[in-house]
C-alpha cells in the first residue's frame, strides 16, 4: 500500500511541446530525467528534471 502526502507539480520555463519519458504510476528519484521541451520547430528548450521522490500521478499537457 502507498501513502500519498504531499502533491508537487512541475512547471517549463518555456511554452512549446512537451515529450515525456516517464509514464504515469512509475516511481522515480529526485534528478531524474522526466521529459523535455521543444519549440515549434523542434529544436530542445529546456530538460525536465524530477524535483523530488515520488510516483508520477498524472501528466498534463
Amino acid at each position: 500500500m502507498v501513502l500519498i502526502s504531499e502533491r508537487t507539480t512541475v512547471e517549463s520555463n518555456h511554452e512549446g511541446f512537451f515529450y515525456s519519458n516517464i509514464s504515469s504510476g512509475v516511481y522515480i528519484k529526485k534528478g531524474m530525467e522526466l521529459g523535455y521541451v521543444t519549440d515549434l520547430f523542434g529544436n530542445k528548450l529546456e530538460t525536465i528534471y524530477a524535483p523530488v521522490d515520488g510516483f508520477i500521478l498524472y501528466k498534463s499537457f
